[in-house]
């Protein structure tokens, strides 16, 4: 399915190459991956109550698990930014923290203004080095979470059973193609023209450079919805003590 849409975007000028042109059907994954427009993902976010800017953060950041609840108050920075720098993991149960597979895993990403007070909500009472996202008792976010709360909002809102927390990472490479196409074909720019106002610049490129899939009209819509209200808000520094540098 995502051969044809790649090849027309490469006609249409949105991408400038298919990730499929060098790969034969055969070897192709039957997997459906799935993707959710801003609405769908807002709904996703209400469903998960308390835990809803941690859904946030994910579906607009583009954070795998293990990086997301790896993030320590530490890692916001004056800049407006998050510092990826290390990852938990929890082999057999037991939770521990480890590097990136790589030395380009490691990053800094721009943060929306309207996520900024959110986080901020997130970081009271929090000394340096505590965790953003936490679980009950302030202990850090295991994996039965996904299992028990995740699903739980996933179901909530009527999405498929075997949608995934690591979707909401495809949901935020969807949602920027989807963006800067839009832009492309209302100004008639380039993509890369497209993306550079976009708070996401930095995401934005690697999704496009990565040929991240573009999205489907099942899933996608043009992402034109503004934030919800109260979140134009402008960026508070999100530390006030320990910032990282």
């Amino acid at each position: 399915m995502l051969r044809p849409i790649l090849e027309a975007a490469v006609d249409e000028g949105i991408i400038s190459s298919s990730p499929y042109r060098n790969i034969s059907k055969a070897s192709l994954r039957g997997d459906e991956m799935l993707y959710l427009d801003r609405d769908k993902l807002h709904a996703l976010a209400d469903a998960a109550g308390k835990d809803s800017t941690l859904i946030l953060t994910a579906g607009y950041m583009r954070l795998r698990w293990g990086e997301l609840r790896a993030v320590r108050r530490k890692r916001l920075t004056l800049k407006r930014e998050v510092v990826i720098e290390d990852q938990l993991i929890e082999p057999r149960g037991h939770l521990k923290p480890a590097k990136l597979k790589t030395n380009a895993a490691r990053r800094r990403l721009p943060l929306p203004d309207w996520l900024c007070p959110l986080l901020l909500q997130q970081l009271e009472d929090r000394a340096p080095d505590d965790f953003i996202f936490v679980g009950g008792g302030g202990a850090p976010l295991r994996d039965h979470w996904v299992r028990r709360h995740f699903k739980k909002a996933v179901h909530e809102v009527g999405l498929p059973g075997h949608f995934r927390f690591h979707d909401l990472r495809h949901t935020c490479a969807a949602l920027l193609i989807s963006r800067a196409s839009a832009s492309t074909s209302s100004s008639g720019g380039s993509v890369t023209r497209a993306r550079a106002p976009s708070s996401h610049t930095g995401i934005c490129s690697r999704a496009i450079r990565s040929a991240s899939p573009v999205p489907s009209t099942t899933f996608i819509a043009t992402d034109s919805r503004p934030p919800p209200p109260g979140m134009r808000t402008l960026c508070v520094t999100p530390t006030t003590q320990g910032s990282s540098r």
